[in-house]
Formats: structure tokens, sequence, C-alpha cells
């Protein structure tokens, strides 16, 4: 029980050290398929403090040199403190999913098949997108939009029905 433990909070350290917002919001989400209830509560409000008192940090301090912060945690800090939810529409992200939500309507039944994703965002965009960020979109792109609303539902009954068989 310790060792994996100890494996579970080196996965979690790996997770934060990639400074990936989603990465860490898919921790916090699989929580409750891991923990308590009354131990998630904890969790969260741990978790809510210390996003207070980073977020407090005043990014002067960070650029100092003489204090010693990770640079990681840097990255991180500055990726939540220059969120913005009015420039929502000109991220990277979101353009790229209007992108492949439109090629997935010009295609809706066949898909454009598995790796033409890059080729046909570089094409038309000077920002090099390997994927589109969503795997519900990239399936509807690579193989078409039955095929990716069958593969989602079944995913979601497969957790919906471990969730149940765990906790009910």
């Amino acid at each position: 029980k310790i060792s994996l433990i100890l494996l579970s909070a080196f996965m979690i350290y790996l997770i934060i050290t990639t400074t990936s917002r989603a990465a860490i919001l898919g921790i916090l989400m699989s929580l409750p398929f891991i923990f308590s209830i009354k131990l998630i509560i904890k969790i969260i409000l741990l978790i809510t403090v210390l996003l207070i008192i980073l977020l407090n940090i005043p990014l002067e301090i960070l650029n100092n040199n003489n204090f010693f912060i990770p640079q990681t945690l840097r990255l991180l800090i500055e990726k939540l403190n220059d969120f913005n939810i009015y420039y929502l529409r000109n991220m990277q992200r979101i353009k790229i999913w209007q992108f492949t939500y439109n090629l997935v309507l010009t295609r809706p039944i066949w898909g454009f098949g598995a790796g033409i994703f890059p080729i046909l965002y570089y094409s038309q965009n000077p920002y090099n997108a390997q994927h589109p960020h969503n795997i519900v979109l990239q399936m509807a792109f690579d193989y078409g939009i039955l095929v990716s609303i069958l593969l989602t539902t079944f995913v979601y009954l497969l957790l919906f029905r471990t969730w149940k068989n765990l906790y009910v």
C-alpha cells in the first residue's frame, strides 16, 4: 500500500511538472473515483488555499533569482495568472478546435483518415498543430462522426458502470 501511495505521489509530481492545466484538471476530476468524499473535500480545500497563495505571489518575486522556485512552478503560476475568459476565442487551442470542427463538417461520414490532421492544419495555418487536442474531435476528424459517437458512448458507459459498481 505504501508503494502505491509513493507511486501515485510521484505520478502527480510528474504531471505537475508538465505545467499542463488540463492534466492538473484531470487529476482533480479523477479524485472522486479514487478517494472518499470527505478526503476529496479536504484535498480541494488544500488545493484552493495553495492556489490562492500562488496566485497572489507577485510575478516580480518569481523572476528574482534569489528566491528559489522551480521553473515548472513559475510557468504554471504564469499560465494561471495569464488566463482570461474574455480572450478565450483568441486562444490557439480554441482556434484549432474551430478549424477541426469545420473540417469534420466537410466530411462527416468517413472522416479524413488517421494522420492527416497536421498536414491539413499546417497547409492553412502558420501554427504547427499535430492534433486537435480533443479526442472526440480527433476521432470525428479521422474516422467520421458516427465512429466518434460510438466510441465516446462506449467509454462513457464503461466509466459510468465502473463507477456504479464501485460506489453504488
